[in-house]
């Protein structure tokens, strides 16, 4: 089994936040559809990366462990993203410039 990308992110922004509901909240999406996601991922690798209490959320130290490799793939897979969007050479930049009024009347 392979994790998803959007697993990963979840697995992070849990333990993160060292609760569902907030890291739910974080990502917008459903604290249901984040609980099923890493309970998914924690059968299909046969392991578990979080205790569970009724007030918290906290990393096994496998958890531990695979937290900052988690982080660096999320940080490869940005940057991935972000090289093959820039792939032409040029930067797409958006600059937004604010003056006052009466600055901008004379331009």
């Amino acid at each position: 089994m392979r994790p998803t990308f959007r697993q990963l992110q979840y697995f992070v922004a849990v333990a993160n936040q060292s609760a569902f509901g907030a890291a739910a909240q974080e990502l917008a999406v459903s604290q249901p559809s984040l609980s099923k996601q890493l309970a998914t991922m924690e059968a299909e690798l046969g392991i578990a990366l979080f205790e569970r209490t009724s007030r918290r959320v906290q990393l096994t130290p496998l958890g531990e462990i695979l937290l900052p490799r988690a982080r660096a793939i999320l940080r490869d897979l940005e940057e991935f993203r972000s090289l093959a969007r820039n792939a032409d050479g040029k930067l797409n930049l958006r600059l937004n410039i604010g003056v006052l009024p009466s600055v901008g009347a004379y331009y």
